[in-house]
C-alpha cells in the first residue's frame, strides 16, 4: 500500500457557508494498482486530515503485521479490516469501499451544473450555460445547483427570479436545486420555494427544524445531505447500534444527498440499495452522490459509482475550480501528488 499526499490550489477563493475555500488537500492510497481518496472537507467533515492520516496508517501498519511473513495481501481491504478494527473516519471508509470495488469498466454518469458566486457572477455563469444548451438544441431539461444563504436574501431572490424568467424565455426547463445548508428558518425558506415557482426541484438541508418547516408547508421538496449525516450521528451518540433500516424513516418522496467522503457507514449504506428489494422501489429514497471538492480520483469514483448504482445525475461540476493539468487523474498524480509512504 503506497499513500501520497496532495494539495490543489483553486483557481479562485470559493466563498461557502463555513468560510472560504483556498485548495483542497488530502491523500491518495494505491493498492492493487488501484486508487482511492482521502481528503476530509474542513469545516464539514468529522475529521481532520490528520486523524484521517493517522487511521490510514495503523491500518496499513496492521497489514504489514498480518503479513509480514506472505507475499499475498487480501483482494479486499474492506472485509479485511471490517472484523478487526474499528474503522472511524468517514473518509477512510469511503476509501475502503472505492479499493474493494474499483469499479473498473464502469462508464461516469454525467453530472447535474452547479454555479457558485455572487448573485451578479452566478448570473452571468447562467445566462453563458442557457446560451450552451440554446446552440446545442439537444435538450430542453437540465438541473442546476445554486448555493443560498451565503449573499442578503433579496438579492438571491432577485437573482432566482431573474434565472427563471430567462429559462422560461429561452423555452428551457430549469430544475433549480437550492443548497441552504442549514441556513434558513422555516419562515425564510419558503420566500425561495415561492419565487422558484415549478422551476424548483428541491431545497437542500433547507433549516435545522424539518419538523416544523414540513408543517407549515408541507408541499415544499426537501433533500438530506448534512441532515442525513446528523440524524445519523445522533442516532449513534443514542447509544444505538447504526443500522441500514433506518434509512426506512425516509419515502421515495424525500432525496438523500450522500456525500460519500463525509458519510460515515458508507459500506452499509451502500448495501442496502444494492440489496433492496426490487419489487418495492419505493421503499427508500431517492439518492445523489455529491462532490465534497475531491480531486479527479474521487470525483471520477462518484460519477461511476451512480451510474453502478443507477442513482440520480451526481453533483460532481466542482473540477473546474481545480488548475487544467489538475483535471485529469494523470495529470493530478504527476503534478500534485507526493508519496510519503
Amino acid at each position: 500500500m503506497n499513500i501520497y499526499r496532495f494539495r490543489i490550489p483553486l483557481q479562485k477563493e470559493l466563498k461557502l457557508q463555513r468560510g472560504t475555500l483556498t485548495e483542497r488537500c488530502g491523500f491518495i492510497i494505491e493498492y492493487h494498482n488501484n486508487f482511492a481518496e482521502i481528503s476530509p472537507l474542513p469545516e464539514f467533515s468529522e475529521e481532520t486530515a490528520d486523524e484521517a492520516y493517522s487511521e490510514i496508517i495503523a491500518l496499513r501498519n496492521i497489514l504489514k503485521e498480518e503479513f509480514r511473513h506472505s507475499e499475498k495481501t487480501p483482494d479486499d481491504l474492506l472485509s479485511f479490516f471490517s472484523g478487526k478494527y474499528e474503522i472511524r473516519c468517514p473518509s477512510v471508509q469511503f476509501a475502503l469501499w472505492m479499493l474493494a470495488h474499483p469499479l473498473n469498466g464502469i462508464l461516469p454518469k454525467s453530472h447535474y451544473h452547479f454555479i457558485l458566486g455572487t448573485p451578479d457572477e452566478s448570473l452571468n455563469l447562467y445566462r453563458r450555460f442557457l446560451d450552451r444548451l440554446s446552440s446545442d438544441c439537444s435538450t430542453t431539461d437540465t438541473d442546476v445547483k445554486l448555493k443560498i444563504g451565503i449573499h442578503s436574501r433579496d438579492r438571491e431572490l432577485t437573482m432566482i427570479q431573474r434565472m427563471t424568467d430567462m429559462a422560461d424565455a429561452e423555452g428551457i426547463n430549469v430544475r433549480l436545486i437550492l443548497d441552504a445548508n442549514l441556513s434558513q428558518t422555516s419562515e425564510s425558506v419558503a420566500d425561495y420555494y415561492h419565487i422558484s415557482g415549478s422551476h424548483l426541484k428541491y431545497i437542500e438541508d433547507p433549516c435545522n427544524d424539518v419538523a416544523m418547516l414540513r408543517r407549515k408547508h408541507p408541499d415544499i421538496p426537501i433533500a438530506y445531505d448534512e441532515l442525513f449525516r446528523k440524524m445519523m450521528k445522533e442516532y449513534v451518540q443514542e447509544g444505538k447500534e447504526f443500522k441500514p433500516e433506518m434509512l426506512n424513516s425516509f419515502s421515495s418522496r424525500d432525496t438523500l444527498i450522500i456525500k460519500p467522503g463525509l458519510t460515515g457507514h458508507i459500506h452499509e449504506i451502500m448495501d442496502e440499495f444494492i440489496h433492496s428489494d426490487a419489487s418495492c422501489p419505493s421503499r427508500l429514497p431517492t439518492v445523489t452522490l455529491s462532490s465534497a471538492f475531491e480531486s479527479p480520483i474521487g470525483i471520477s469514483y462518484i460519477e461511476k459509482l451512480s451510474a453502478f448504482m443507477k442513482f440520480n445525475s451526481p453533483g460532481t461540476d466542482t473540477l473546474k475550480y481545480f488548475p487544467e493539468d489538475a483535471l485529469s487523474v494523470s495529470g493530478f498524480l504527476k503534478k500534485y501528488c507526493i508519496r510519503i509512504v
